[in-house]
């Protein structure tokens, strides 16, 4: 069920970002992340790279792999909703599915997301977890 769930997501995800939707494109570099647990080992470092298609103020998609924190890759599908506003900052929540994380070839992966885009075309998003924080970096393709 979930390998076809990924497979509908690529597949609705590569047609967003053919369609004529008018929309902003970066490409997105993972960086690091801070574990609230501090005894376990986790790696906080997490390179790797990614795209994200802006749709609107609120909705974006995001696609990429990176090195996770239990030392394995990750490829994901994102959606992302950010609602709120906060000075320059975008804040609300994302969610969609990943590999890497536990038994299951796929699981699911939600958290908070928060938005920051300068003019020059460079970007962050900061990622809450319930366990973590991850800091992304971006480049607009204007």
């Amino acid at each position: 069920m979930l390998p076809r769930l990924l497979i509908l997501l690529v597949t609705v995800g590569c047609f967003q970002l053919s369609s004529g939707v008018k929309a902003d494109d970066y490409i997105v570099a993972t960086t690091v992340s801070y574990h609230f647990n501090r005894s376990k080992d986790y790696n906080e470092k997490n390179f790797g790279l990614g795209f994200e298609r802006r749709y609107d103020e609120n909705w974006r998609g995001h696609v990429g792999a990176y090195k996770n924190s239990l030392d394995r890759t990750t490829a994901y599908v994102l959606t992302s909703y950010t609602p709120w506003r906060w000075g320059e900052w975008r804040a609300g929540g994302a969610a969609g599915l990943g590999t890497g994380y536990n038994s299951r070839p796929i699981g699911v992966l939600v958290g908070g997301f928060a938005i920051r885009e300068w003019r020059n075309g460079f970007g962050v998003n900061v990622i809450v977890h319930p366990t973590a924080l991850a800091l992304q970096i971006k480049w607009s393709l204007k």
